[in-house]
């Protein structure tokens, strides 16, 4: 992948990073066509292009056997982070680089043909070049101005179920550590033991949103049990690691009906508590007292972190004047 993904840096001609997925669809735009899921439910007229939401995904390519033309349709209503979409649209543009939709056949409509641990190797390969052509690793340890890296944000270090993922992010971390370079971790999966042996200043943390497992199969479906990310985070605390929760995005109570006490009491041995509002979202707009709530919300956390020693942190725009 990494070979590929620098051959193809040199055929584009790029010398400065990053680099702008957007510029490389201008380079393929002969033979690739991305869209917006919003513009591709009018363009296609679908409800559903290429089934993003029944399959719960940031992005899918498909190549049409007839012309070759491949469609890339990415999520830009869940997903509002422009950094996150520019992950996926060169993720979905290394499916097509690396001849995924060609030499597996079985992908270019839908994954009927293939187990799920072949499918998770080839996304594992998309990966890995997304990350190889935005960030080359070799021009990067060059740069001696890094002292931390946060794996979350593009893709979940430790997603459940996906052993391939696990091992390239611990190769990815052990790399980093062996030139001092702290690793802050947030997951929705579970962490691995592994990381207790790693370097001392990296910092382990979970999502924990709610207690209730109704309401994390809607929200979160696919992640690991919220008792199960709870128990791994605790082990690792217990081994003596930096530990960390991020209670983001909080929902009001027309989404789940819950106590905030009764998840702060669960992560109280935590290092550090991070607390935020969930934006971008009509039902809690609708919620008449939203901003009485997390006001509300963000003073509990405060009290809480404060009286117990425990570092805190509130999201901006999470308290607002009422």
């Amino acid at each position: 992948m990494t070979q590929t993904a620098y051959k193809f840096l040199l055929e584009c001609g790029y010398t400065r990073f990053p680099i702008s997925p957007y510029d490389i669809l201008d380079e393929l735009k002969d033979y690739v066509v991305c869209l917006p899921w919003s513009t591709a439910k009018k363009v296609m007229k679908s409800e559903d292009p290429f089934h993003l939401r029944q399959l719960k995904a940031e992005g899918r390519t498909i190549r049409m056997r007839g012309t070759g033309m491949y469609y890339i349709v990415y999520d830009d209503v869940t997903v509002n982070s422009p950094d996150r979409i520019s992950w996926t649209i060169m993720h979905e543009i290394g499916h097509i680089i690396l001849g995924h939709l060609v030499e597996f056949s079985e992908t270019a409509l839908n994954r009927g043909g293939m187990t799920s641990k072949q499918y998770g190797v080839l996304e594992v390969e998309a990966h890995y070049f997304a990350a190889e052509f935005l960030m080359p690793t070799a021009i990067l340890k060059y740069y001696t101005g890094i002292q931390s890296v946060q794996l979350c944000f593009t893709t979940d270090p430790f997603m459940y179920g996906y052993h391939e993922i696990q091992e390239m992010s611990l190769a990815a971390i052990r790399r980093l550590n062996r030139d001092n370079i702290k690793c802050c971790i947030l997951t929705k999966g579970l962490l691995p033991i592994e990381l207790k042996d790693l370097y001392s200043e990296n910092e382990y943390g979970i999502t924990l949103i709610s207690l209730n497992e109704d309401y994390r199969e809607k929200t979160e479906p696919g992640a690991a049990s919220y008792a199960d990310r709870l128990a791994a985070l605790r082990t690792l605390h217990d081994a003596g690691c930096k530990t960390w929760v991020s209670i983001e995005p909080y929902p009001t109570p027309n989404l789940v009906d819950q106590d905030l006490g009764e998840i702060l009491e669960a992560v109280s041995f935590a290092d550090r508590i991070i607390f935020g509002r969930t934006n971008y979202n009509k039902t809690v707009s609708a919620y008449k007292e939203n901003k009485h709530f997390y006001n509300e919300c963000a003073e509990e956390v405060i009290a809480f972190c404060e009286e117990r020693g425990i570092s805190y942190h509130i999201k901006a725009k999470t308290q607002t004047k009422e």
